[in-house]
Parts: C-alpha cells; structure tokens; sequence
C-alpha cells in the first residue's frame, strides 16, 4: 500500500520549486518589462529549472506503483531522463543570463559563441545518449538510480558555466548596482549551497528549490524595472540613462547615442495636447527601435543608446528616426511643436561621459537646423563647451575663481570719474580667462546665476564699504542683472539684506538691465521695479538700440539712466543716418527727462561728438579698459585720468 504521506514529504521541495518558479514566471509574464534579450533569458532559466522539478515530482508519484504497473515504471524513466535533460541546461542558461545581464553580448564573436555553448551541447548529447549507453546514470530493477561517470562529467561542466559566470561577475563587479551585486550574490550561495547538500547527502532533495528561490532574488532585484520605466511613454526613465550610461562608460566599448530633441512648443495648446503628442513620439520611436534601449531624459528629448560599435546600424535609426517625426508632424496641427532635430554621436568619442550625454537633450543652445536631422558636428562641439562651463562654473563658485572687474564711467562735461561698471570675470584652473558672454547663458539655465549674482552684488557692497570709491569721486557703481535673478521669488529681498549686512547705501547701487529683458515682462517688471526704487537702488536700461522692443513700454519702466550700445556710436561715425539714429535717440532720452550714457567710446572726436549733443556720461576704452579691483584704484589715485 502506497504511502502517501511520505510520497508528499519526498517531493515536497518538488513541488515548492514549481510553485515558486511558477509564481516568478507568471510575474515576469505580466510585468511591464519583458522585452530585453535579459528578460528572455530569464524567463527561459526560470521555466527550465521548473520543468526539471516537475520531472522529478512525475518519478517520484510513478515510483510506488512502476513495480507493477509498465505505465507507471515508464513514468519513473521519463522522470529522470527529463530531469537530467533539463537540469544539465541549468547552468549554462545561467550563464548566458550573466553574460546578457552584464551587457557582454557581443553578435560579431560568433567563434566565442561557439566555443561557450560546445560544452553544454556536448552534455546534452550525452545525456540524450543515456538511454542507449547509461553512461550519465543508470537505473536497476527496482528503478533506483545509479550515478555514472557521465553525471561528475555534467557536474564538471556545470561548475564551469558556473565558474565562467562568476569570473565574468567579477571582472565587472564595478559596473553592477548594489542591488544586482546582492541578487547575483544570493543566487548564487543559494545553488551551490543546494547543489553541494545534495550531492553529498542524496536524500535530501534541496536543489531544485534553492535554484528557484535564487531566481525570486534576482526577479525581485534584477528583473524588476517598474521603478525605471517612464510610465507615459512606456520607455526607461532619465534616471535609468543615467545608470546605465554609466555602466556602459565603464565598460570602455564604442557604441552610438541618437538624441531627438523636440525644441519648441507653442504656450497655445493644452497641455494634454502636448502629452498626446509626446505619446505619439514614443510609440513612432518603438516602432523603428527596441523600447528597452530607448530612454525619456526630459519632457521633450529622447534618446536612443546603440550599446556597440555599428555606425550603419545607429546612421540608419538617425535618418528613419528624422522620416517618421517629420511625418508625424506634418500630419499634426500647426503650431503644436514647431521644430525639433536629431542628433547622432559616437561614444566615448564625440561624447566620454554620462553628463556630456544628457546635454543631448538638456542642452537649451540653439539647434543648426531644426526640423531635420541635425548637424552633429557642430551640436556636439557647443554640448562639449557647454560642458566644460559648466563645470567651470561649479568650480569657480566652489574655488573662488571669480573677480570682479571695474570699468569707469565719466561725465562728459568735465570728464571727471561718476562711477563704474562692476563685470565679473572667471579666471578657470582648466579653461583660462572665461567671460561673460560665455558663463553667463549657462549660468541662467542651470541655476548658478544666484550664487553668480550674490557674489558680485558682496564685492561691490565690500568695495563700496571700503570707502575708496567715495574718495575717488564715484556717485554708484553698476551691476548687471539677469532676467533670472529678477524673476526670483524674493529677489528684492535678499539684495536688501546684503547691502543692509555692510550698512550701505542703497542708491550707491545702481542695476542695470538689457533692453531686450525690459521689454520681455513689462508687468512684472515694473512691479520689481517699484520695489527696487522705493528700498532706494537706481537702475539703468543697457544696450539701448541693439533690440527691437516697443520703445513705450520700455520708457514706462522708472529707469534713471538710458545706456546707448556702442554700436549706434560707431556707426554715426561711418554715415549720416547712423548720426541722426544717435541725435535722435540722445534727444528722446532727454526729453523723456532720462540721463544719457554711451559706452563705445574709444576717441577724442567720439567725446567732442558726444560732448555736443549734451549726453550726460561716457563709458569706453577711451578712459579704461575693464581692470581689477587693484589696478582699478591705482588708476585714478595716480592721476592718470
């Protein structure tokens, strides 16, 4: 009589490693990632581990009755041979999904292959052969099995596989996150805890279930990508990029990166309208190239990695990636996004390091030509240089590579020192001499303008403190403000309590903005504005006549100085509508009961020209150069000028 208690007990762990392979299967099965060669692997591991147990639980249930019934001692046969079928793939496919795991799939070493998968395929052959020659295994009449010299052969093979696995770990143990290094580790102490036990004590039957809980750890820490995904658009987030950039750059091997930047969007469309279309972008880019190697940087960029050195492969998803969104554009309606571009870079060539990859899509510098595949060239010169300002700047903040630089302003009836314009400069370990026009732009995109504009408003506030410029005759001294830094929420505020910390003056400051930012939020602006003349700070417009601003709304704001560019100076000098652009503009200022500076000013015609049109200050090489602090007040205190 059979004794189903103890039948149940022997195949027990049988049947736990079913039910725990089946639970990881199903959940890999439904989850949202299932298209990586990775995941495949996986869920082929996970099954073939299963499916051994199975073939176990179908020897051990056959087992009481196969003594006389034929059917049944069939079933006892099969058992083992699908279990040694199955379970000698084990290894190997753990193998191939460490290989897979860890990027290391390389289609072009097709002799490598051949030489990874000779040994598995030799054992399988000779574990099929077993039937005809018993040499893996072999059963007596009682169907009990008997180990050959055929089965320390498959158990060699299989420490190999596992042996080559864990090389290939630990030569790429840097690359892998703690928690692919902790997964990796727990299946692994847990096979060959199962393997060892097993092998040397027979009854108890632990393998199979170990591997199975093994596979629950690297389901749960590996296979597991929600976390990653951008829901939206069905691909890998920024964050993802970032990880696996990393990884990649780490490997040190040639791949390609195909950035999409949609660059404009019009403020007319809602926002749903923007997402449906975003959507539309994602779906046409899956379409053309696997979602698991696409990746959403930013709201509008996209960016596709090509983890191998195959130029036709990434040119070719270049140019049909430019077809499918100009299509999709075109098919849109108008004004919904206006421009976009797609940009091609080799790595580690053109581009060597994580960060220098999301300027693809971060990068706010102009495209060379929106609406087509772009000029690579070009896009990735200015993402490089942008790359080094930036880190410049996070180096000049943190160093104290900054200075500040004084340029004079005099009046013009007796060319006597008013005042200065306060001009940063950054003298940069690694790049040299980096200016304004260069840093700044940057500085306004990534948010270090405020620590920029702190810094300069403290010097002029210590220099004004000092004393020395009241002693050289200095009415102010002018400090250029960023759009950014007026749009700040509590700007006003914190410049009142600087200049409140060295117990200056207010009107000793005297602000300057651009034309072309006047002219952007007049509203808003002039409510800073207010609040900026009523604590006391004067302010001046720069860069008169180098924009095409509606000139009533920039004279409604309360500035006290009108600074004319240089270039309508210059250019009254080469012909007569140049001059009548200057008189004019000198004479509405006046009339609008402004003073009048001009900076350009370089020769003694230009301030006798000046002189007699009655502008009020002069600004130019002509008095000085901008100079440090230092050279600055030697200047005037030797009397030179």
């Amino acid at each position: 009589m059979v004794d189903v208690v103890a039948l149940l007990n022997e195949a027990a762990f049988y049947f736990a490693a079913i039910l725990t392979s089946l639970l990881v299967l199903i959940f890999t099965s439904i989850r949202y990632s299932t298209g990586k060669p990775q995941n495949r692997v996986f869920k082929l591991f996970v099954a073939d581990i299963m499916i051994a147990a199975f073939f176990m639980c179908i020897k051990i249930l056959c087992k009481p009755l196969a003594s006389f019934n034929s059917v049944m001692a069939s079933g006892v046969k099969a058992g083992y041979f699908g279990y040694f079928v199955f379970h000698t793939a084990t290894a190997p496919l753990f193998a191939l999904y460490m290989v897979t795991t860890m990027g290391e799939v390389d289609t072009k070493k097709k002799l490598r292959h051949f030489l990874m998968i000779l040994p598995a395929v030799a054992t399988e052959i000779m574990v099929l052969n077993n039937p005809f020659n018993e040499f893996v295994y072999s059963l007596d009449e009682g169907l009990n099995m008997h180990r050959g010299n055929g089965e320390m052969i498959v158990y060699g093979v299989g420490a190999l596989y596992f042996l080559f696995a864990f090389i290939g770990l630990s030569r790429r143990w840097d690359t892998l996150t703690s928690e692919r290094k902790n997964a990796l580790v727990f299946f692994i102490t847990m096979t060959v805890f199962g393997v060892v036990i097993q092998f040397i004590l027979r009854q108890f039957k632990i393998e199979l279930f170990a591997e199975s809980l093994g596979c629950m750890g690297l389901m749960l820490a590996i296979e597991n990508e929600n976390d990653l995904i951008d829901s939206a658009c069905g691909v890998y987030n920024r964050n993802t990029l970032s990880r696996n950039l990393d990884l990649f750059f780490k490997r040190n091997k040639p791949g390609y990166a195909v950035c999409l930047r949609i660059v404009s969007a019009t403020s007319e469309n809602s926002r749903g309208s923007a997402d449906t279309l975003i959507k539309s972008v994602a779906k046409e880019i899956k379409s053309i190239y696997p979602w698991y190697n696409t990746y959403r940087i930013t709201p509008t960029s996209f960016l596709m990695l090509v983890e191998r050195d195959d130029l036709e492969t990434a040119d070719g998803l270049a140019e049909l990636l430019n077809e499918r969104i100009e299509n999709l554009f075109t098919d849109l309606e108008d004004g919904l996004f206006s421009d976009y571009a797609v940009i091609l870079a080799k790595l580690p060539d053109d581009l060597s390091n994580t960060q220098e990859v999301m300027l693809m899509g971060d990068s706010e510098l102009p495209i060379a030509e929106s609406g087509k595949r772009s000029d690579a060239t070009q896009n990735l010169k200015s993402l490089l240089d942008r790359a080094g300002i930036e880190e410049a700047l996070h180096r000049g903040l943190r160093e104290n590579e900054f200075e500040i630089y004084y340029q004079p302003v005099h009046t013009t009836a007796d060319s006597k020192l008013f005042s200065a314009e306060a001009l940063i400069r950054q003298h940069d370990s690694v790049l040299g001499d980096v200016f304004p026009n260069d840093f700044i732009p940057v500085a306004e995109q990534n948010g270090l303008i405020n620590g920029i504009g702190a810094f300069v408003i403290e010097q002029v506030c210590e220099f004004i403190k000092s004393g020395i410029p009241e002693k050289l005759g200095m009415d102010h001294i002018n400090v250029n403000l960023s759009i950014v830094q007026c749009f700040q929420r509590g700007f006003v505020g914190k410049v009142r309590n600087i200049i409140d910390s060295y117990g200056i003056s207010a009107d000793k400051i005297n602000f300057e903005i651009t034309e072309s930012v006047a002219s952007t939020d007049n509203r808003h602006l002039s409510e800073i504005f207010k609040e900026f003349k009523a604590a006391g700070f004067k302010f001046s417009m720069d860069d008169y006549g180098t924009g095409y601003s509606n000139i009533q709304s920039v004279f409604n704001l309360d500035f006290d100085v009108i600074k004319i560019d240089k270039s309508i100076l210059w250019e009254a000098e080469k012909s007569e509508t140049g001059k009548i652009i200057l008189e004019s503009s000198v004479h509405m200022i006046k009339r609008m009961n402004r003073l009048a500076l001009v900076e350009g000013v370089e020769t003694e015609e230009q301030v006798k020209l000046l002189k007699d049109l009655g502008v009020d200050y002069l600004q130019g090489y002509y008095f000085s150069k901008p100079v440090p602090r230092d050279e600055f007040i030697a200047l005037y205190d030797n009397g030179i000028a």
